[in-house]
C-alpha cells in the first residue's frame, strides 16, 4: 500500500532538533543559521540520497556546536539514522568556514546573498548572538559582509532593514524568493493596524499581504510622487504658484488620456491640492 510522503515542517524539525539539544546533542552555533534551510523538494532530495547512500558529509562542529550541518541533522532525523559528527580544529575560523561551504554547495540568488550578508553584520551589533569571546565572532560591518557574499553595500543595506523590522516569517519568504526585498521594505514601512488590515485581507498569508502593495489600488500614491516631480522640475523656470497649477493640470489631462484609452478603466483623478 502507498503512503504519501510527508511534507517536512521545518519549525517542528527545529523544535525537535531543540529539544535534542536539551537532551545533551550538539546545539546550533549562531552562524550555523545565517544560511536558510533547504526546503521542498531540495530537502527531500537529501532525505532519500542518505537513506539510499547514508551520511556522505558528517556534520561538523566547533566548540562543541552544530557550525554546519543543520540539514544534514534534520535529514538524519527524518529518516532514522543517527547523526555523524567531525570537530573542526580549534584554529578554524567560524565565518569563513560556513561562508565557504555553504556558498559552494548552494546556489543563492543575490537577495538571499545579500540576507545572509545582513545577519552577519547585524549579529556583530550587540545582543544575545553576538558574544565574540563565547562564539568567536568578531565584529564585521556591512563594507565587509557585502564583500563576503559578493553583493552590494546597498544589497545588504536593503536586506538589513528587512531583517531588523521583527517579523522573521517575511525574512524567511524572503529568503525562499516568495517576495523581494524591496516588497517586503514596503509592507514593514506600514503602521501595525495597517499590516494587520492587509493580513486580514489576505486570509493572513503574509506572501499575499505584500503582493496586494504592488497590485492594490495605488494609483494616488503614483500620482501625487509624479506630482511633486514635475512640480520641482516646474519650479526651476516658473514661479511656485504656477508649477503647482501647471502640475496638476497635466497630470490630470494625462490621467484623462488613460482613462478614454482604456474604456474609462481608469478613472482617477490626483486628489486637490
Amino acid at each position: 500500500m502507498s503512503t504519501t510522503p510527508k511534507t517536512p515542517d521545518l519549525a517542528a524539525d527545529l523544535r525537535s532538533i531543540a529539544s535534542a539539544s536539551a537532551k545533551g546533542e550538539p546545539e546550533f552555533h549562531p552562524l550555523a543559521n545565517i544560511f536558510p534551510l533547504l526546503e521542498g523538494e531540495a530537502f527531500k532530495a537529501l532525505v532519500e540520497d542518505i537513506k539510499k547512500n547514508g551520511l556522505r558529509e558528517k556534520i561538523k562542529l566547533h566548540e562543541g556546536k552544530i557550525l554546519d550541518g543543520r540539514n544534514r541533522v534534520r535529514a538524519c532525523k527524518e529518516c532514522w539514522r543517527d547523526p555523524e559528527y567531525e570537530t573542526l580544529p580549534p584554529s578554524t575560523d567560524p565565518l569563513a568556514f560556513v561562508i565557504s561551504a555553504n556558498l559552494h554547495r548552494r546556489h543563492l540568488n543575490e537577495t538571499q546573498r545579500g540576507i545572509v550578508a545582513a545577519k552577519i553584520a547585524n549579529m556583530r551589533r550587540g545582543g544575545k548572538e553576538a558574544n565574540p569571546s563565547k562564539d568567536g565572532i568578531a565584529k564585521t560591518s556591512q563594507e565587509t559582509a557585502a564583500q563576503l557574499l559578493n553583493v552590494s553595500t546597498k544589497t545588504v543595506e536593503r536586506a538589513s532593514k528587512l531583517v531588523d523590522g521583527g517579523v522573521p516569517e517575511l525574512v524567511t519568504k524572503a529568503e525562499q524568493g516568495k517576495v523581494k526585498v524591496s516588497a517586503a521594505n514596503k509592507f514593514l514601512e506600514k503602521s501595525e493596524a495597517d499590516r494587520q488590515k492587509l493580513l486580514t485581507e489576505n486570509g493572513g498569508d503574509i506572501v499575499k499581504a505584500v503582493e496586494s502593495l504592488k497590485n492594490g489600488n495605488n494609483h494616488s500614491d503614483n500620482y501625487d510622487a509624479a506630482e511633486k516631480r514635475l512640480i520641482k522640475k516646474l519650479e526651476e523656470i516658473v514661479s511656485p504658484d504656477t508649477a503647482v497649477t501647471s502640475a496638476q493640470e497635466t497630470i490630470n489631462k494625462l490621467v484623462d488620456r488613460v482613462r478614454i484609452k482604456t474604456g474609462g478603466k481608469h478613472s482617477l483623478k490626483l486628489p486637490a491640492a
